[in-house]
């Protein structure tokens, strides 16, 4: 529970290995953004933008829950819809997670990543069954040209522990906090 006086955005984090890696609860005075860091890469939820509904010059009351994956969060007693924490491995390009990326362009990229994993399985079974030296030199052009792909991903694991709890002040983010209790439920 936190009393805030929203002069501009805050961000809560929670679930932090470091500095880099977390879930972070961004809320601007119009919305609530729920963000996941992947060494420094702000992964976006565009789908789980909500209303934020702070009022100006006053002390709003937020109220953070996080049991497991789910998170509930109040702001002035009034519940937003409850948000859950996507976790798992996913496979991303390397160059998409160089910048800030949108949580469904990760799992593209993942869809992506099966879709090619799954062809190279079948080139590889091709090359075992092939017998002529001829064929195997044509589908191992196609194999090395997989492999090669394959390559420019890079396994990102979103499983985060759970327990810590954490604020960001960066930019813009420089709201005061007063009344701050933080409970292990």
């Amino acid at each position: 529970k936190v009393k805030v006086n929203p002069t501009s955005p805050f961000a809560v984090v929670i679930r932090s290995e470091n500095n880099l890696n977390g879930i972070m609860l961004q809320v601007t005075k119009f919305q609530f953004r729920p963000h996941i860091i992947y060494n420094g890469t702000f992964i976006l939820d565009e789908e789980k933008r909500l209303p934020s509904l702070l009022k100006d010059n006053f002390w709003n009351k937020i109220r953070v829950v996080v049991r497991g994956n789910n998170i509930d969060m109040w702001i002035n007693k009034f519940k937003l819809q409850q948000y859950e924490i996507k976790t798992g491995i996913y496979h991303a390009k390397r160059d998409l997670i160089s910048d800030d990326v949108s949580l469904k362009e990760i799992e593209s990229s993942d869809a992506d990543y099966e879709k090619l994993y799954n062809d190279f399985k079948n080139i590889l079974s091709k090359y075992t069954k092939a017998s002529e030296s001829r064929e195997k030199d044509t589908i191992q052009k196609d194999m090395d040209y997989a492999i090669t792909t394959l390559g420019q991903y890079e396994s990102i694991s979103l499983d985060y522990q759970k327990g810590w709890v954490g604020f960001r002040e960066h930019g813009e983010e420089q709201s005061y906090f007063r009344d701050l209790v933080v409970r292990k439920i």
